[in-house]
């Protein structure tokens, strides 16, 4: 309940499931998205959705190879 208000999630270096990607999802308040190292794949990815609010988000260490899925990207 109180995870909803969340503006910084760090949980690099851990292994996602889709259920941690849906949970990820339903925090709509995030500013800081820390994902590095945490082995996501392409189909992950896919299901991953951005809040509009994030403005910084770390992906490195992982097996990503096109980022044009990720929903809410503002990216150009």
């Amino acid at each position: 309940e109180h995870a909803i208000n969340l503006t910084s999630l760090d949980i690099s270096s851990n292994n996602l499931s889709s259920g941690d990607i849906k949970a990820i999802n339903s925090l709509s308040r995030l500013t800081t998205l820390n994902l590095k190292d945490t082995q996501l794949s392409q189909d992950q990815i896919s299901q991953l959705s951005l809040s509009p609010s994030l403005t910084h988000l770390d992906l490195s260490n992982n097996h990503l190879y096109d980022l044009t899925a990720l929903k809410g990207s503002t990216t150009s």
